[in-house]
């Protein structure tokens, strides 16, 4: 549910840069993201499980939302 609240308003900002037409930033920090984000992901599945994933995705949506926004 937290996970979710910080997408929901996160995708704000990706609204913004296609109105405006430049999306060089949000293709940048989605790659730059994802690289950051397996590593983790799979280290935390494999001593969590799903719990581990679930937490890693609460943890990269807040990050994403206190850092780009």
């Amino acid at each position: 549910l937290i996970g979710n609240f910080f997408s929901i308003i996160g995708g704000f900002q990706y609204y913004l840069q296609i109105s405006k037409g430049d999306l060089r930033l949000q293709s940048r920090y989605s790659s730059i993201l994802l690289l950051a984000y397996i590593p983790v992901l799979y280290f935390l599945i494999d001593l969590y499980g799903v719990l581990g994933a679930a937490f890693s995705w609460l943890i990269f949506r807040a990050i994403t939302f206190f850092i780009w926004h």
